[in-house]
């Protein structure tokens, strides 16, 4: 089983042994990993990964830094403990970050669960979504426009699970534990001035 987080941070590693930090390498070859984990179902084209990643090259010199990132990115996988050329295939023009049933990735399982919450009044399948949210996604990746709308995305749909806790727990009658998720969302966006008057409506209650 690989594991791959991209939420609060860029790590990878095989269940046998503790995820640890993406080695180094040319500056490219973590970003095919990151964009495949990024994608729901973990295939992209050869030319998508090429327009991304190196936009300003002609497709014969894109072509050439794709293998040579290719290489890096599977000695990254072997690093951190998977087995040789078993997570990072081709098929055909496709880059493929499989087989999916012997991958875990964290943005996948938070989207999952969040689906799953949506669709009941449980507070535990709420509580179980926002467990999987890390962080926003690849923040040590702040300029990369392929991640950005993602990012916003993902950071959206995590306030608003917070959202749906709180409401879930005020009309429980706990008034604490909507207090602390409260504050959990102005954490996260100390900007939201609703969050701010359902704070202080709390709190003078």
């Amino acid at each position: 089983m690989l594991r791959i987080q991209v939420l609060g941070g860029f790590r990878v590693g095989a269940a046998v042994r503790p995820p640890a930090r993406a080695a180094g390498g040319q500056r490219r070859a973590p970003a095919i990993l990151k964009l495949a984990a990024a994608d729901g179902g973990h295939r992209l084209h050869r030319e998508q990964v090429q327009d991304t990643l190196w936009p300003e090259l002609d497709p014969d010199a894109a072509a050439n830094n794709l293998r040579g990132a290719l290489l890096v990115a599977r000695r990254t996988l072997e690093s951190a403990g998977a087995p040789p050329g078993v997570f990072l295939t081709r098929d055909g023009d496709t880059l493929v970050l499989g087989p999916l049933e012997q991958i875990h990735v964290d943005v996948a399982a938070f989207q999952a669960a969040a689906s799953r919450a949506w669709q009941g009044g449980d507070i535990a399948a709420v509580q179980r979504a926002l467990a999987h949210y890390a962080g926003d996604l690849l923040p040590d990746d702040p300029y990369e426009e392929w991640a950005e709308s993602r990012r916003h995305g993902l950071r959206a749909t995590y306030l608003t699970l917070l959202e749906r806790l709180a409401g879930m727990q005020e009309r429980a009658g706990d008034g604490s534990a909507a207090l602390a998720t409260r504050e959990q969302a102005l954490a996260a966006d100390p900007l939201d001035e609703a969050q701010h008057t359902a704070l202080m409506r709390l709190l003078a209650h």
